[in-house]
């Protein structure tokens, strides 16, 4: 090809060098939780092929992907992530294979584990009194926020007071997952305790500035901590045995998202949280 002076040349791409690239792509296209979450299924992958991460993209078999799907199997995670990362990966590849880094996809021939079904549990009115009076501070109304709203916790985490129409009693937000514009009226509790906060006159963008700018996932992030919450205030996990004899919380953060939030005040209790 160089003694054709065709203006190209044989290239050797690393297999780490390649996922940096497709990452920073799709980074670049997708969500910023999303973003996070691709990354994270990259990083696992590379840390299983240790140092051979710096080997000839070509050089990576399908033993390799079925070690990384092992190594997180055997991270007790349930078979739906598992396949998540393993699709990750597989289309990292599909990129290299389109571009004609690679003959084929050795992803392709690595069986993904069966997903098993499980219905989410949801909270009572009077466990998510029992999770408000337990949470402090910015976690009392980040609590209300997905109990009342049914938003997803990145989108509740960073609301922003530009989106909170204390005179009319709405909120505007956009998903960070989909793009799409919601636009909600607020329940009375939650309305309530914006109004108190809102009172304080600090000049802040978001609602909640301390949780804004923590992660939602890894051992620090916004879900461990509503686990630890969960804990303290003595509120099921309701942890139930999957295939394979692994272990499943069918009530997580998650679980605060009904399928049709409250819109009216709750008759027979309120949450009567003041918001640090």
């Amino acid at each position: 090809m160089k003694r054709a002076d065709t203006g190209e040349t044989l290239q050797t791409v690393f297999i780490k060098s390649h996922f940096d690239t497709w990452l920073a792509s799709k980074c670049g296209q997708k969500a910023k939780s999303t973003g996070e979450r691709y990354g994270t299924a990259v990083a696992e992958f590379l840390k299983t092929l240790d140092n051979r991460a710096g080997k000839n993209l070509k050089s990576l078999t399908a033993a390799d992907v079925q070690r990384f799907l092992d190594h997180r199997t055997a991270q007790d995670l349930a078979p739906a992530t598992v396949n998540l990362d393993v699709s990750i990966i597989r289309g990292a590849l599909n990129a290299a294979r389109r571009q004609g880094l690679i003959p084929t996809n050795p992803a392709e021939a690595v069986e993904l584990p069966e997903a098993v079904g499980m219905e989410r549990g949801t909270f009572t009115p009077a466990e998510v009194k029992m999770l408000v009076d337990t949470a402090d501070g910015e976690w009392k109304l980040l609590i209300m926020f997905a109990y009342f709203t049914g938003a997803r916790l990145s989108d509740c985490a960073r609301m922003q007071w530009d989106g909170v129409d204390l005179g009319e009693g709405t909120l505007t937000y956009t998903q960070a997952k989909t793009g799409a514009k919601v636009f909600t009226p607020l329940h009375p509790d939650l309305l309530k305790a914006l109004n108190k906060l809102a009172g304080t006159d600090k000049p802040e963008v978001f609602i909640m500035p301390k949780i804004a700018g923590q992660r939602g996932s890894g051992r620090r992030g916004l879900s461990e901590t509503f686990k630890k919450i969960m804990r303290k205030a003595g509120v099921d996990s309701q942890t139930v045995k999957g295939k394979g004899n692994q272990m499943f919380s069918r009530r997580s953060f998650h679980a605060l998202r009904p399928a049709s939030p409250p819109r009216s005040p709750i008759k027979t209790w309120r949450l009567n949280c003041v918001c640090n």
